[in-house]
């Protein structure tokens, strides 16, 4: 399902409501086993560059990165295995630690051989942004 908050005319501020209420009560429709949320669709032309982000463990200029902001128990959701750490939580929220998800293929590039669980990123243009990574999935992209 998409869901345009703003063509909708909902103000930014109240997205973040208007996404817990909706997850709260999708949650209880009788056959709803697993539900999460994401900004871009799986499978779709969706991208958003994110950074550009800088790697401390990395002698090289700051990058730019497709991301994705995803609910909690997404990969649960979609069917897609974690190689290492957790999912995204409900208490992953605005005022915790930011913690981040990566896939194989920015595991192999920026952390080579190395569990990239725990290591940080900073972001290269606002130098208080620093995500902890948590997981690594078993997912590439080429």
């Amino acid at each position: 399902m998409l869901i345009h908050p703003r063509a909708a005319g909902y103000p930014p501020g109240a997205w973040k409501t208007l996404y817990e209420e909706l997850t709260e009560r999708l949650k209880a429709v009788p056959g709803v086993e697993s539900l999460s949320t994401s900004q871009c669709p799986l499978l779709s032309d969706c991208n958003v560059s994110g950074g550009p982000y800088e790697f401390s463990a990395l002698d090289r200029p700051a990058e730019h990165i497709l991301e994705n902001r995803i609910g909690a128990e997404y990969f649960a959701t979609v069917g897609i295995r974690l190689l290492a750490g957790r999912e995204f939580h409900t208490t992953d929220a605005e005022g915790s630690a930011r913690v981040a998800i990566v896939n194989q293929s920015i595991a192999r590039r920026y952390f080579y051989d190395r569990n990239p669980v725990g290591l940080h990123f900073r972001h290269a243009v606002d130098n208080d942004i620093e995500s902890r990574i948590d997981a690594q999935l078993a997912l590439r992209y080429e």
